[in-house]
């Protein structure tokens, strides 16, 4: 496993332990791997369906916390 895989699980396990909320822990994952990807040069292994993933976990937060 690369360190920004280990990274983005490390943070989704301290998001839930911190949160009690899977949706926040998987947002903070998604974007940890996105984000550790584009820095380190592999942009590539992000996948189109991880982006979209993110941007509607981000919209449903979002939503929650202010509707």
């Amino acid at each position: 496993y690369s360190k920004v895989e280990i990274a983005s699980v490390v943070m989704m396990a301290g998001t839930v332990l911190i949160t009690f909320a899977l949706d926040k822990a998987m947002l903070v994952g998604f974007a940890t791997y996105i984000i550790g990807s584009v820095v380190t040069g592999k942009s590539k292994k992000v996948d189109f369906y991880l982006i979209i993933s993110t941007i509607l976990i981000l919209v449903g937060l979002l939503l929650q916390q202010f509707w």
